[in-house]
């Protein structure tokens, strides 16, 4: 559904669907709806306008009938966003910015404790799963932390921890934003056989092909290329390949481009190293489980396996398993998929979640090609599918693997 009128209409609907400014809704049907159908072109049609999220307010230029980000790519509006086509409307803050509490403090959630006219207490949650007391102020246009309680002793490392958590995430991030852009295709044959299931199966055609130096490679009757106008190298993923991939590169291993000698640079991490059955969820997720793995797991309460078409009964499970999650994880989902009736597993790399509760906002797939978007945006594909279970890299596991 698109919204089409004038500029009268726009802003009726500026004034309608956002609050202060802000995509929000404290109504779980509404807010997704907002999420899946509201775009910056059904609320503006201003030369530019200006968007605050997570701290950072971006300038957005209208090309055609939609916005543009600074890197040329499409625009988007997702929840918690505050837009305007006057910056300094976005300049005064309404309360406390918990994004950039968690950017000057490296915490993972920031809980409101209590908050006066200029003045506020959170409870800050760090990567190393410690709690700690802090006090924040509001002064002119900015959230300022004043001080972190909790034992000194170990403040600095706690402090240490998160930076080389955010510094992993960041290149997590760069490494997904690469994948996006270079567009690589979902691993399934174009002209796969009726009743023959052959997913997974282009990436070892093509990993032969490039290790011998061909541009091209040919599956069934279809040829595929190597890499991409720019010649860099586009291996088939299915959606754990793309997590995977995105890991990987993040650790500095990955294929070199078109014209060097084929193979994987190193890094700072292999994940070749452990033997994962990575092409397959089911069996990745058993061998998650053993002594040693380099994933850990973690299984959603039964209670909590519920569909997103269950409305606000998915929104307090997604709520309640939110302590379990965080930048970086792979959630994994399994459930009817309409399109053929059969049940399916899915990946879902975590890029941001809420800052106050935890719950994955944005992710990253390979749902047809990689792209970013919400999680209700990713479970409305499929919405009688549930999130299962999350996997997370364990890293000192993985360090004990290199050679």
């Amino acid at each position: 559904m698109a919204f089409v009128g004038t500029h009268s209409s726009r802003a009726l609907r500026r004034e309608v669907l956002l609050t202060d400014g802000y995509l929000f809704s404290d109504r779980p049907q509404l807010a997704i709806a907002l999420s899946a159908r509201v775009e910056l072109d059904d609320l503006f049609e201003e030369p530019r306008i200006y968007r605050a999220r997570d701290g950072v307010v971006d300038a957005l230029d209208r090309d055609d009938d939609s916005y543009v980000e600074s890197d040329g790519t499409r625009a988007t509006l997702r929840l918690n966003d505050r837009v305007s086509g006057d910056r300094d409307a976005l300049a005064v803050p309404l309360g406390v910015d918990l994004e950039v509490v968690r950017e000057q403090t490296g915490a993972l959630r920031t809980i409101l404790t209590a908050i006066g006219a200029d003045a506020a207490s959170l409870d800050l949650v760090f990567p190393d799963g410690s709690r700690r007391p802090s006090l924040v102020t509001i002064e002119g246009r900015r959230t300022d932390v004043v001080c972190i309680g909790g034992p000194s002793e170990t403040l600095a490392a706690t402090r240490q921890d998160a930076d080389r958590f955010w510094t992993r995430h960041h290149a997590v991030v760069a490494a997904a934003r690469a994948l996006v852009e270079e567009s690589p295709r979902f691993d399934e044959p174009i002209d796969e056989p009726a009743g023959v299931q052959q997913d997974g199966e282009l990436r070892g055609a093509w990993v032969a092909a490039y290790e011998r130096g061909e541009s091209t490679f040919t599956y069934n009757t279809t040829e595929y290329p190597v890499f991409d106008a720019q010649g860099r190298p586009i291996p088939p993923e299915v959606c754990i390949d793309f997590v995977f991939d995105a890991w990987q590169r993040a650790g500095g291993a990955w294929y070199r481009p078109q014209g060097e000698v084929p193979g994987r640079t190193h890094g700072a991490l292999d994940l070749e190293l452990a033997q994962l059955p990575r092409r397959s969820l089911p069996k990745l997720l058993a061998a998650a489980e053993a002594d040693g793995a380099v994933l850990d797991r973690y299984d959603v309460a039964e209670e909590d396996l519920v569909p997103l078409s269950r409305g606000a009964a998915y929104a307090r499970a997604v709520a309640r398993e939110a302590h379990a999650f965080r930048e970086g994880d792979a959630l994994v989902v399994y459930g009817l998929r309409l399109q053929d009736f059969r049940r399916h597993y899915h990946a879902l790399l975590v890029i941001r979640t809420d800052p106050m509760t935890g719950v994955p906002m944005l992710i990253a797939d390979n749902q047809g090609r990689p792209q970013f978007r919400t999680l209700t945006n990713a479970m409305l594909a499929a919405p009688y599918r549930r999130i299962f279970h999350r996997l997370r890299l364990d890293l000192d596991a993985l360090a004990g693997l290199a050679p």
